[in-house]
């Protein structure tokens, strides 16, 4: 059993002799992640005794951390939670420990204990939230503090829009979607400055999820800044990621600036692809079977899923971290040199891979066990070499939420572009625009999203759509 964290919460007792022993013990396990308990401890309390032994735990810790040059940064209780909240997000192995499988928050109420248990895949979220929180209390002018207070939020939202259907489904994550959705206003009331703040965090971490969230939120509280070419707004408009792209082009246009800001002139362009845009089906297979990895193979292709396979765990992983472009990859649950588990946290640590829907596979016992140790954040499917044909619906479904977010990002485009005002904006580039909503239009999407491409051709269509859009009326199936 994990003793740290809730010693970390005994050090909020009354009882400074309780407080002492707390301090002294933690200083003697050593584990970096009381530094934000101890420095706070010493910070705060007035007892000699207490005060003294919260200093040299906090001190001894932040001199064991090993990066040069930040133990007097991380005694100071503020810093040293804000050094844990990122580590907490980012799955450090330093301050991510599983105890037997379980994921408990701790806590301190009314002079005891408490704890919850969470989700494994919200577990370093909280975490990293608990840690934010406390900087905050510690420096409640920190607004690196609210960004990453905000940014976490993003990602717990996005985890939790990750999940399948049938996850979300379960009466513990309606619980928490309704948490985390029931914080979004809260979140977009920190202002402009925290939004952009967040989009900071999502760019430099590579998370799509916070960049998208920061995103969502910043137009509708926009307080008309002059976009500056170090804006994160204006390198969001430039990311690898298209989703995040994508996000931005809408959010530009929703914004409105009248003056041109680096970028403006690609707005339209971008914001053309997203309307246009669909999803992208590459799939990675790890199986040891050849049997089943052939048969498996060709159903995939079968089902228009461009798919490539490994045999062993530390092909299969070396693949997914040298693409890391798969929309989803399968893996077998007993694989012959590493553990399924080891594989699927290793890819939620890095950034590329970290969203990738997952398809575990096995037969009986195997999957059983599979499905213990991964919970809901997984799909699963049998591996049977005569009934392959389950594996490549398990692909097809686990990626229903990227057909889903494609048809979103491009209705949100459309809409946005049948917002703009071209004469009041310094957006240009519309030519493009043109051409993709005309596809949109003629294209086989839900009427809403030709509608909407409809509304943004009349806004910003010249004399050359008039073509297509009669044509798209002489169609009866457009009535």
């Amino acid at each position: 059993i994990d003793a740290v964290l809730p010693l970390i919460q005994v050090l909020n007792s009354d009882d400074w002799r309780i407080q002492q022993n707390a301090a002294l013990v933690l200083m003697k396990i050593g584990d970096v992640r009381a530094i934000g308990g101890l420095a706070s401890l010493a910070a705060r309390v007035e007892n000699a005794a207490v005060k003294d032994a919260g200093g040299k735990a906090a001190m001894s810790l932040a001199t064991c951390v090993g990066e040069e040059g930040m133990a007097g940064d991380l005694i100071n209780a503020a810093n040293a939670y804000m050094w844990l909240a990122e580590r907490y997000y980012k799955r450090d192995a330093s301050v991510i420990k599983n105890y037997l499988g379980t994921y408990t928050i701790w806590g301190w109420k009314d002079g005891s204990l408490t704890n919850r248990d969470v989700p494994r895949y919200m577990y370093h979220l909280e975490l990293a939230e608990d840690a934010a929180a406390s900087a905050l209390v510690e420096d409640p002018g920190s607004m690196a503090a609210r960004n990453m207070l905000a940014a976490v939020h993003y990602a717990q939202v996005g985890a939790l829009e990750g999940l399948s259907d049938d996850a979300k489904s379960d009466e513990s994550v309606q619980e928490l979607m309704e948490k985390y959705w029931g914080v979004l206003p809260i979140t977009a009331a920190q202002g402009t400055e925290t939004q952009l703040g967040a989009l900071d965090l999502g760019l430099m971490w590579g998370d799509g999820s916070v960049a998208r969230g920061a995103l969502d939120t910043l137009p509708g509280v926009w307080d008309d800044r002059w976009i500056a070419a170090d804006s994160p707004l204006v390198r969001a408009l430039d990311s690898d990621d298209k989703t995040v792209r994508f996000a931005a082009a809408i959010a530009a246009l929703k914004i409105g600036a009248r003056d041109p800001y680096p970028g403006s002139e690609h707005v339209g362009e971008i914001a053309a692809q997203a309307a246009d845009t669909g999803s992208v089906r590459q799939v990675l297979l790890i199986e040891p079977n050849a049997e089943l990895r052939a048969s498996s193979l060709k159903a995939l292709h079968a089902a228009k899923l461009f798919a490539v396979a490994e045999a062993d765990g530390a092909s299969g992983f070396a693949r997914a971290k040298e693409v890391g472009t798969f929309d989803a990859i399968v893996i077998r649950a007993s694989l012959p040199d590493k553990l399924a588990l080891m594989i699927y946290n290793e890819l939620q640590r890095d950034f590329r891979t970290q969203g990738t829907p997952v398809i575990i596979t096995g037969l009986g016992k195997e999957m059983d066990a599979a499905k213990e140790l991964f919970q809901t954040n997984v799909a699963y499917a049998a591996a049977d070499p005569i009934e392959v044909d389950v594996i490549a619906t398990a692909v097809a479904s686990s990626l229903n939420d990227d057909q889903k977010m494609a048809l979103a990002i491009s209705k949100a485009a459309c809409e946005a572009l049948a917002g703009i005002d071209k004469t009041a904006t310094a957006f240009t580039n519309y030519g493009a625009a043109e051409g993709a909503l005309l596809g949109v239009l003629s294209s086989n999407k839900p009427d809403d999203i030709r509608l909407a491409a409809l509304s943004a051709l009349g806004r910003i269509g010249g004399t050359t759509a008039i073509e297509g859009v009669l044509e798209t009326f002489t169609k009866t199936a457009n009535a």
